[in-house]
């Protein structure tokens, strides 16, 4: 498990805002990706047992995660949507629905997947 540090960040919206360090958010970027090509990855798959990973986790819209503008979001369309906007758009902190929904997704995967570490935020003491 890796602990992600981070700081409430003060802003005029009603959605609280955290910030990350650099190198964990350099982290969670990279992860975020990893776990984005895994899962098109299944899109093509025979196995049955991975089939139902596909259709039962991650393409399933689940009410623990953020809402999108179409309703709640599945792993895949969170994952896709963030990829988006901390890669190509201009997001720079996590919202604290987005960090709650990172530990689950992460959460998961670390046991379906060998290679990918489950987090926890924390927050930092100043």
């Amino acid at each position: 498990m890796r602990t992600i540090k981070y700081y409430p960040k003060q802003t005029a919206a009603k959605t609280q805002y955290i910030e990350i360090i650099p190198e964990d958010f350099a982290f969670i970027t990279q992860e975020v990706i990893k776990i984005s090509a895994r899962i098109l990855e299944l899109d093509t798959t025979t196995s049955e047992d991975w089939r139902l990973v596909r259709e039962q986790f991650f393409h399933r819209r689940r009410k623990d995660l953020p809402r999108g503008k179409e309703g709640y979001n599945t792993p895949a369309s969170f994952l896709g949507g963030l990829t988006s906007n901390l890669v190509f758009g201009t997001q720079r902190d996590l919202s604290e629905h987005q960090m709650q929904g990172l530990e689950t997704i992460f959460g998961a995967c670390s046991m379906i997947y060998d290679d990918i570490d489950s987090i926890r935020f924390q927050i930092a003491i100043l």
